[in-house]
């Protein structure tokens, strides 16, 4: 009787453990990245588009280990023949729950945009690489009331570009590249660099899920080289520019004589 007892009760706290453990939204590898697609946007109420099919970037970063952040930048739309622009609408975090094999985020914030103090909400949905969502956006209390019907597909994108100095074919390069908002890679390399060096470097380069890399037929870092990553779909293209390196003395190695 005991022993039945001690296993009965062994099984019940394996169960609840199990029952206990969060689920883990992977967020940086399914959900965060860079969207591009088109907008709708209407006066709540009324039925037709003020304006339709609109370009637009969002961005959406991890806020956390269940929550993202969603950025509409530069928000533009035309009215009556003239632009009006709300400014960047940023909501901080939008926390996300799983459904299927999509994932479901919802979020609000005040904020003042250029019109004035706004409340703004987002909705949306995240799968398979395309984001829709609706943002409404009241103005001054509600005197104004916009609506964006967003929906975008994630762009490819590269992750990292570093030259690893486990590589003796990397040594001419000082200190680390750079990855800039601009789509450029810039790096520093030996002033005694010789073109054969230049031409032997190695990069390591990571992209984004699914997406293919597409690197120049010749490598030849001595000048521009032209990089460009293709979303598994093959519907959009990200193409990045590795400059020239910047040529330098390496940095003397520092001692310190009083140790």
């Amino acid at each position: 009787f005991a022993v039945l007892c001690t296993v009965t009760l062994f099984t019940s706290c394996s169960d609840d453990d199990g029952d206990d453990t969060p689920t883990v939204i992977p967020i940086e590898q399914e959900i965060a990245g860079d969207y591009k697609g088109t907008m709708d946007v209407y006066y709540v109420g009324v039925p037709d588009p003020i304006a339709s099919g609109l370009s637009q970037k969002v961005y959406v970063t991890k806020a956390s280990d269940t929550a993202v952040k969603l950025e509409l930048r530069d928000f533009v739309f035309s009215l009556n023949g003239e632009d009006l622009n709300l400014g960047t609408i940023a909501v901080e975090n939008c926390p996300v729950t799983v459904e299927g094999t999509s994932y479901k985020f919802s979020g609000n914030q005040k904020m003042t945009l250029l019109v004035g103090d706004c409340d703004v909400a987002v909705a949306g949905t995240i799968g398979s690489g395309n984001l829709a969502m609706i943002v409404d956006v009241k103005v001054g209390g509600g005197t104004l009331q916009v609506k964006v019907d967003y929906k975008g597909t994630k762009l490819a994108k590269m992750l990292s570009f570093t030259f690893d100095k486990n590589n003796a074919a990397n040594s001419i390069v000082i200190g680390n590249a750079s990855l800039n908002e601009d789509n450029t890679i810039t790096f520093v390399a030996s002033e005694d660099a010789t073109s054969a060096q230049l031409k032997a470097l190695v990069p390591t380069i990571e992209v984004s899920k699914g997406a293919t890399l597409n690197a120049p037929t010749t490598i030849d870092f001595s000048r521009d080289m032209i990089y460009t990553v293709v979303s598994e779909d093959g519907g959009t293209v990200s193409t990045y520019t590795v400059k020239a390196p910047t040529m330098a003395k390496e940095p003397l190695m520092k001692y310190d004589f009083n140790t």
